[in-house]
């Protein structure tokens, strides 16, 4: 990702041969489905091999680091640039701790909805606002009994691809995975955050297989 010559950032990719998954999976067997599965699983547990540490984006070296290692620097993951957010006066790391990560998360929503409630007009867009706040507010005080505030080194974190949806999972005409996309937002994250469930596992619990031929009756 650069952002000379442009002006802005922009990011050259290699071209992955395959199809995204969304056109794919209706038409795959359980059998492939399960062994895609598993290796996606394969791909990211690779990740928990290179734990890095701070909360952040992973930036190259600097003259202070080794020259193939890599630091970890201020975050860009989407909440903190989409909309006004890019403007406002919010701490972007890189974060020592869960606690001073979600602490700026938590003030965006402050505060977007201190602005709607000064700004809009509309009463039911002002009421959700106002409880939008104060939740965020209530969380703000409850968070360092949940994470401390203060520790001595930064916390262990891990790579973390936070939309692994049908989207953004390529495979080939059998359904065997061909490879994983967008990765420019991707963050260095706490592992409670990082392993977690993917998008596209998350649904309705099944206790047996689907069986297409039983489906309309």
């Amino acid at each position: 990702t650069s952002t000379a010559g442009l002006g802005f950032e922009w990011m050259i990719m290699e071209r992955i041969p395959g199809r995204p998954l969304a056109d794919q999976w209706r038409g795959m067997s359980w059998e492939a489905k399960t062994q895609l599965v598993k290796n996606i699983v394969g791909v990211l547990a690779k990740l928990l091999e290179h734990p890095l540490s701070g909360i952040g984006n992973v930036f190259p070296p600097d003259s202070t680091t080794e020259p193939e290692s890599y630091i970890v620097g201020r975050i860009v993951s989407m909440v903190f640039f989409w909309d006004k957010h890019y403007d406002q006066d919010v701490p972007r790391g890189p974060f020592r701790s869960s606690h001073d990560w979600l602490a700026s998360r938590l003030s965006f929503v402050v505060n977007d909805s201190t602005e709607v409630m000064n700004t809009s007009e509309d009463e039911d867009d002002i009421e959700e606002a106002g409880e939008s706040k104060s939740l965020a507010e209530d969380f703000f005080h409850t968070l360092p009994s949940l994470f401390p505030p203060d520790v001595s080194l930064p916390e262990s974190t891990i790579i973390c691809h936070d939309d692994l949806s049908f989207h953004n999972i390529l495979v080939d005409d059998s359904g065997t995975l061909a490879g994983i996309v967008d990765w420019e937002c991707v963050s260095c994250l706490p592992f409670w955050r990082a392993c977690q469930l993917p998008s596209l596992l998350v649904g309705q619990d099944r206790e047996n297989p689907p069986d297409p031929s039983q489906y309309g009756t």
